[in-house]
Formats: C-alpha cells, structure tokens, sequence
C-alpha cells in the first residue's frame, strides 16, 4: 500500500507544495510488516504553523505543545523522517519522483516504484486501466470539498527484485478541502476519524464503505456504502450497519484499533466478515493522530443468502487521538493489573503457592494465604490508585527503544506491589483511618494481617527475577541489587519522616530552622518517594543496556520526578475538593514536617508563623477540627502551595530537557513527558477555593 499526500498552501505569493508518503508491505506467509513514514520540511513547517491554532479544537493541548516542542528540538518521532523534497513533481497528469518513490500517470498505464522498506528490494509495477467511478463525497459526508475517484480492480504487472509478479490494485484519488475531513469546523472543533472498507469480492462484486466519526464520542457523523454486484452499476446505500467485533491493542502506540467487523445491508439481504491477515499492520504518522491502521484482509459471508468471499483492505484513521488522558492511563492501568491478577491471583490455590514457596514437606494452606495476603492487597488494589509507576516504566524502556512487551508483567508487578505494600505500611506507622477513599487496610483486617500482607509485598515480586528469560545472569543479578539498594533508601527515608515526626515541638522547630532543613526533607523524598522510582529507571537502562552517560540522565529525571510527585502530593494534602480521597490536612493532623509545610514557615508572617507553629507541635490543637482548619487556612494562606508547585514542575522541567538529549525522539518519549506532566497538573484540576483564587 502507498499513500502519497500533497498539501497545496498559500504560504507566499507563490503556492507551495509539500508532500508526505506512508508505504506498507505485509508478507502474509511470514506476517512481516515493512513499513516508510516520510515527509517533507514544507510538510513539517506548515504542521507547526498550524498546529498553534489547535487550542480551537478538542484535542489534548498539552500533547500538542510537547509534541510541537520534541518536533522543533529534535525531529519527529522515530521511524517518521524528514525527506528532502521530490526531486520532480508535475500535476497534470501527476508524476512524483521522491527519493526510491516514483509515481506516474501515463495515457494507457499507470507506474508505481519503491524499495520495500526493510528487505531493499526493488518494486516496479504497471497499474492498467480499469472502469473509475466518482463519488461526491461533500454531498455523502457533509465535510467539505471533497471529491474521490476510485478504481476497485486494476490489472498489474511488473518485478519485485528481477522476479516478474502480477495481480490486481486498487487506486485511490481523493482532493478537496481534506481539512474538514480532520476537523469539524465549529467554533469549537472536534477531531474527525474515518473507517473505511475497500472490498473486492471473487465474483468481482466490489464494496467501498466509509463511515465518517467524531472520535471522541466514536459517533458516526455520515456515512456510505457504493456497492457494485456482479459487475453491474454501483448503488449507494446509507442504511447499513458496521460493528467491530474484535480490538487488537498496538505494542507499539498502545492505540487500540477494531480490526474485526460485521458488515450488513439489510436491502441487498448482505452480511460480511472482514478479518485481517495479520493484526500489526499500523503505520506511525506525522501528527498528533499519532498513526494508523492500513492494512489487507479477508471477507466471507452471504449475499441474498449466497455464500461469497475475497480480498479486502482497512483503513481506520483517527484512533491514536488523545482526549481525555486520564481514559488512555485507565486503559494502561487495565494491562497493567492483567499482570499483577497474573502474578497474585486473587484466590491463592495450591499450585500457585507452589510457585512461591516450593512444594511442601508436609502439607500447604492455600486458604490462609488467600486471606492474610490477597485479599487485603486486592482490596486496596481494586481501589484504583492511578497505577503510574508501571506506566512510567514501560514508557522509558520503549523510549530507551526496547519493545516493552516481553517485560511488561516485571515492570508492572514489581513497581506496583512494592508501592502497595509500603502504602499499608505507611498508614500503620501515620495512624492513618483512609486510603483511596475507603478504611485502611490495617483497620479493616487487622494490624498483624496488614504488617504481614505489606511485608511480604515487599519481597514477593522479585520472584518474577528468577522467571524473566530475556534477561541475562548479570542483567539479573545487577537488578536484585538495585532492588535491595532501593528498599535500604526507602526504610531510611522512612525513618527521617518519623524521626522529624516524633521530635516535633517548638524548641525543635526553632533548632532545625535554617535553610539547610528544606534540603534535608528533600533529601527524605528522594529516598522515600523516588528510590522506588530510580530503581525502576535504572533496571531499564539494564535492560535496554544504555551507556552510562544515558543512565545517569534517566536516573537524574526519575529522581526529580520522585521528589516533585511528592510535593505534589503534599500539596494535594490541603485539597478539600470531593474528588480527593484522603482527608483535607492529613499531614497537619498527623505532625508531619513536609517540605509544603516547612516552606508555609517560612513564608508565613511572624503572627501566621508562630499560630502555624503552635497548631503544629500541639497534638491536642491540630486534632481539634476548628485548630486543624485554622492550620489549613495558614498554610493556603502563606503562598507555599503555588509556590511549591512552581518548584516542582521547575525541577522537573530541568531534568526533561537535560534526559532530552539522551533520547532519540519518540512516540513513546513524548507520551513518558505527557505521563509525567499530567501527573503534576492533577493537584491543580480541583474545585478548591484557594485554587481558584
């Protein structure tokens, strides 16, 4: 399949063209797939001009901002290259020559050339001529100016590499004003899809179906169906019915895609299977639509109750656009505990305990197990915390450029159990009473279950080290290394908390007032809170083997990363929104020193400081609910929490552009960043006063 798109623009007095191309190859015996992702630098400037004007439609702009940015600093996303312009190009009658590329229209022939992608081999063909027929699609789709001729079934003939092949296309030309095929034009635009069936039947029946949507809502905006049977003229049908039937989720974008349909046209008594030849058939775009599906497939089915079957292609545009974010992590988070349900089953049997402990001298109790360990944890678990630690994880290997899908159960399992466990822990030694909206762990079980449950989160997961084939001795033995470095940090990060926790009074306060204490709480995060978050950054680099220079700068960003999450979430702890599950000044009621509280001292003025300090190192005030709202309303009203914010997103923002470098650009580089982002931003998505304000 090839796709080559020219862009008319008024850029200056004299139009200019630019040009893209996607070229696909699919060997069905050995379900390879070759593909080419290529533009040109008009191609990419006018993306960038017009991109700045985006913010008028429903896409995520936060996306389209990094995006803009990783384009103007480093290119686009690998494998999209820029490509220097055709070295010829003529309109009428068309002929392109681009690098390999070579596309021309003849008066009785139309020739195609290329090298595949992968293999290099060389492809020349002649497209003969064949009956065309034009559809108005302005009038079917209601989308603009846009015209497209096709031609269902063309003889060819040519060579792949000497060898002569024939065989039959399908040609394509569409024009028009192709931007309101992309986005609707209300004043505020929506991002526009299509799904479109090419379908050539072994009777020589043809189908061409196009079902235009809103790919937010996935509704159907318009849609058509020219169906030619038995060779006789093409009828138009608007009544028929498209249902996917299976979805296929890319390793690639993680753009879910519905790859097998139902097809019926109640008039013609019309039913068709659409299944394709291989799943992966994606091919990356340049854009924030990220890719898309364009592949070959199979139909069966019946006509007028007749049995038929043939060839077919697919193509669905519009799935990789990111809306809401938050519903593409709820997806990831759904893989993610797949894995986790893999690896601790919510029901412990005998087998499975075998697999944890060995078989038995005498004889196991599966039904303890189940009591004292999987179901605590899966309570806690099933109340979805945003499972962001997996995601980070996956994210830098595929854009340290691993695939991560031979490693994703280890990198979900290992991040998200040992943070489980350490949370039921943590509200043991804070005398927490909610967790996720809901009673905590130990309160609900009982404190020897939940002490028990949180340990054995602990070690528990690195059993999956001995298991994980892909990784060599050294790899594995450098990564339980990292692993036991990592749980030292955390219980002496832990350690300061309570250590500061406990010692908290006013001759205390004045003791440790100087500047040196914000650095030491710091310094408590970055071995509490982003320990656990190096190490998983660092057995990437394992994995992946990056040089040392790499490792360093993803080490460095997970570390600020660590640190500012939990700054943010100290500053999510003056949050009274409804959406917040934990209780509005927790951490006040509690007599933590964190880094939002600290800093609120300081910026206090004396009056606001000393009332601060008093509520703070007084269990009986900061306990009682008018005293613990007069804390809250000191800390809003020193200034620390935006300040703190600023912080935060500044030390992040540093250590990004520096692990930049190291980064080849990427589809998933780009998403880590918007992952990261979104993470620092939820604090502020609330309907609190003081954030308004």
């Amino acid at each position: 399949m090839t796709s080559l798109f020219r862009l008319r623009t008024e850029a200056s007095a004299r139009p200019e063209n630019g040009f893209s191309l996607i070229l696909s190859v699919l060997d069905e015996r050995q379900t390879r797939h070759e593909f080419n992702s290529r533009l040109t630098p008009m191609t990419r400037d006018h993306f960038l001009n017009s991109s700045r004007d985006a913010h008028r439609f429903n896409l995520n702009r936060r996306l389209l901002s990094l995006y803009r940015r990783e384009v103007e600093a480093h290119g686009p996303p690998r494998p999209i290259r820029i490509a220097e312009e055709p070295s010829h190009f003529r309109s009428h009658p068309i002929s392109i020559r681009w690098e390999d590329f070579q596309f021309r229209q003849g008066r009785h022939s139309v020739s195609l050339g290329f090298r595949e992608p992968d293999s290099g081999r060389s492809v020349r063909l002649n497209l003969q001529p064949a009956p065309f027929f034009y559809v108005d699609q302005s009038k079917a789709l209601r989308a603009g100016e846009v015209s497209l001729l096709t031609c269902p079934s063309m003889p060819l003939r040519g060579r792949v590499d000497g060898e002569e092949v024939e065989g039959e296309a399908w040609l394509d030309h569409q024009w028009g004003e192709m931007s309101a095929w992309f986005l609707s034009q209300e004043k505020r635009g929506r991002a526009l899809g299509w799904d479109w069936f090419g379908i050539n039947l072994d009777d020589g029946s043809v189908w061409l179906v196009m079902i235009h949507r809103d790919m937010k809502s996935g509704r159907p905006l318009a849609r058509y169906a020219v169906v030619s049977l038995d060779k006789k003229k093409p009828r138009l049908f608007t009544e028929f019915s498209a249902v996917p039937t299976r979805r296929w989720e890319s390793p690639h974008t993680h753009i879910r895609y519905p790859l097998v349909w139902q097809l019926q046209i109640p008039e013609i008594k019309a039913q068709l299977e659409f299944k394709p030849l291989a799943d992966d058939q994606e091919i990356p775009i340049f854009g924030i639509m990220r890719a898309v599906w364009e592949g070959a497939g199979t139909v069966s089915g019946l006509i007028g109750g007749r049995a038929v079957q043939g060839r077919a292609r697919l193509e669905l545009n519009g799935y990789g656009y990111v809306f809401d974010l938050r519903k593409n992590l709820s997806e990831f988070g759904e893989r993610v505990e797949r894995s986790i349900e893999s690896f601790l089953p919510r029901t412990i049997d005998q087998p499975q305990l075998e697999k944890y402990v060995g078989p038995p001298r005498w004889r196991h109790e599966p039904e303890a197990s189940t009591e004292t360990l999987s179901k605590p944890v899966w309570d806690l678990l099933d109340r979805r915390g945003k499972r962001w630690r997996p995601i980070f994880s996956l994210l830098l290997l595929e854009a340290l450029g691993v695939p991560s899908a031979p490693y994703e159960r280890l990198l979900s399992v290992i991040p998200e159990l040992s943070h489980t466990g350490a949370l039921i822990i943590d509200d043991i030694e804070d005398k927490s009473k909610r967790r996720r909206g809901d009673t905590c762990i130990h309160l609900r079980y009982g404190t020897d279950v939940a002490i028990n449950a949180g340990n054995t989160l602990y070690f528990l997961p690195y059993l999956l080290l001995a298991q994980q084939p892909p990784l060599s001795e050294r790899q594995r033995l450098r990564m339980y290394e990292l692993m036991v470095q990592q749980f030292v940090s955390s219980h002496f990060g832990q350690g300061l908390d309570i250590y500061w926790s406990r010692r908290l009074n006013r001759r205390n306060l004045s003791r440790w007032a100087d500047d040196s204490m914000a650095g030491k709480i710091l310094q408590m995060y970055a071995f509490k809170t982003a320990a656990p978050l190096e190490a998983m950054a660092s057995a990437c680099c394992i994995i992946s083997r990056a040089d040392r220079r790499t490792r360093a700068a993803c080490l460095a960003f997970a570390k600020s990363f660590g640190v500012a999450f939990q700054i943010i979430d100290d500053i999510h702890n003056f949050n009274d929104s409804p959406g917040w599950t934990k209780t509005c000044g927790e951490d006040i009621a509690s007599g933590k020193l964190t880094y939002v509280i600290w800093q609120a001292l300081h910026r206090s003025p004396p009056a606001g400081r000393d009332r601060l300090q008093r509520i703070l190192c007084s269990p009986a005030l900061r306990r009682d609910p008018g005293g613990l709202k007069e804390g809250i309303g000191l800390v809003r009203e020193s200034g620390a929490l935006p300040a703190c914010r600023r912080e935060a997103k500044l030390m992040v923002e540093k250590e990004g552009e520096s692990l930049s470098l190291f980064l080849a650009s990427s589809e998933p580089k780009i998403m880590l960043r918007l992952l990261c982002d979104h993470l620092l931003e939820l604090s502020f998505q609330t309907r609190s006063a003081w954030i308004r304000k």
